[in-house]
């Protein structure tokens, strides 16, 4: 069993978002059995309380943040398709509890085959903001599997700069998207990016904006199938 990227299900934004929640659709529907990974950017004054749902009713765990550094909102999430494999054109819905982030929100949903059906989120770091062009997680906890997925997000705002991923990582379908709010004056990008490590140790994420912004990164380790019964995920220090 290896972990393999099976692509992306979903790529889009919203500029004049309202409301307390969230929904997006998924323009390609997944296999039985497969892990999806939400990483979702929007600006926020508060932090919410977020909860995930879908369509099929399956269960979703935040896996890192939501974390709003400089009011930049970033967060991880992800299901095993406990209860229905998810198809093209359901839906997934982020919840901010009582927290209405600003109207430029930003989703990318990725799938991947080969990782743990239970206890299988291992290690986060999800305490870095700053601003500038260099992005960094800071460095996690060790791993305790030699197979993992390392996945990191990171919300940016003002302007729209590119970002370019760490040259240890993988690019996912779509790397990043900028969006500019319709008109509450707050733009907001999202760039993530993966590895697939073969020994554990401890983890670190980097990028590289285009110009100088303020940011909020994030990041999660997955275990591989088979790698057996685990206490749970362990927080990074970064």
């Amino acid at each position: 069993m290896a972990i393999v990227y099976a692509g992306e299900r979903a790529a889009s934004k919203v500029t004049g978002g309202s409301g307390t929640s969230q929904a997006l659709t998924l323009s390609t529907g997944c296999s039985a059995g497969n892990t999806v990974i939400l990483s979702f950017g929007a600006r926020a004054t508060s932090l919410p309380t977020v909860t995930v749902t879908d369509s099929r009713s399956n269960t979703w765990t935040v896996d890192s943040g939501p974390l709003i550094g400089s009011n930049n909102l970033c967060l991880v999430a992800s299901t095993r398709q406990n209860t229905a494999t998810l198809q093209s054109g359901d839906t997934i819905t982020v919840d901010f509890g009582a927290v209405t982030p600003g109207q430029a929100r930003i989703w990318m949903v990725e799938e991947f085959s080969g990782l743990a059906t239970s206890s299988y989120l291992n290690v986060t770091d999800d305490g870095t903001a700053a601003s500038g062009t260099s992005v960094t997680t800071g460095t996690t906890a060790a791993t305790d599997t030699n197979d993992e997925l390392v996945m990191a997000a990171c919300c940016y705002g003002s302007g729209v700069p590119s970002f370019t991923k760490d040259g240890t990582y993988s690019a996912f379908t779509t790397t990043y998207q900028n969006c500019v709010a319709d008109s509450d004056g707050f733009n907001k990008s999202l760039g993530h990016e993966y590895k697939i490590v073969a020994s554990t140790g401890t983890q670190e994420a980097t990028a590289t904006l285009s110009a100088s912004t303020s940011w909020q990164i994030v990041l999660a380790t997955y275990r591989i199938a088979g790698s057996g019964s685990k206490l749970g995920p362990l927080l990074g220090v970064g």
